[in-house]
């Protein structure tokens, strides 16, 4: 039985590994730093300035700051990869002490295409991730476009607000619901786990039908 059990624990461990070096998943880094200043990543890249210090990041800091994942805002990817969406969570041992932050970054191009799209929906025009002030995380029109170069790589990318202020208000008062505008109609859902807005916009009459 043990080593019906082990051989179980080398397969699922290899087609895990499989999977992460595959194109099938979203990541295209996972990294821990730890409360020593070590910082390694998978797979590993570099070189980083002798200066550089995961614990004066924005994402290090964003994340001791929370009790779960934390998804940052979206910021240019200095390896050339466009925008990048990083999520990250704090390590704590048994006694809350901190450890470290690991963490995972994930490119807008693969979250649009895998991810945003609602292919199963008649009538679906755009697909929208809005964050709690209602600006545009992502939306789906933008899977071809490349964020604008700022001197500073480490800022964060300026989010757009949307632009139906009535969406906006309906989603700030209801986790789901629709509301039709002219010929448009907007469904949307909050993702509890990420504490985003998923927003649909689609002909109405269509994806009534």
């Amino acid at each position: 039985l043990r080593s019906h059990e082990d051989a179980s624990a080398r397969l699922a461990r290899v087609q895990a590994d499989a999977l992460l070096r595959s194109d099938r998943v979203p990541v295209v880094w996972a990294y821990i730093a730890v409360e020593e200043g070590i910082h390694t990543s998978f797979p590993g890249h570099g070189p980083y300035p002798d200066a550089y210090d995961p614990r004066a990041r924005p994402w290090y800091a964003a994340a001791v700051e929370q009790d779960g994942p934390e998804w940052g805002s979206p910021y240019v990817d200095i390896n050339g990869l466009g925008l990048i969406l990083p999520c990250n969570l704090a390590l704590r041992d048994e006694g809350g002490a901190l450890i470290g932050v690991t963490g995972l970054e994930l490119t807008f191009g693969t979250v649009i295409r895998d991810l945003l799209v609602p292919t199963e929906v008649s009538g679906a025009e755009e697909a929208f991730l809005l964050d709690g002030d209602g600006n545009i995380v992502v939306r789906s029109s933008n899977s071809g476009a490349r964020a604008a170069q700022h001197e500073d790589l480490s800022r964060a990318a300026e989010l757009e607000a949307f632009s139906e202020r009535r969406v906006v208000e309906a989603v700030a008062d209801a986790d789901s619901g629709s509301l039709t505008i002219g010929a448009d109609l907007y469904t949307w859902t909050h993702l509890v786990t990420i504490d985003w807005t998923y927003v649909v916009k689609g002909s109405s009459a269509a994806m009534l039908d």
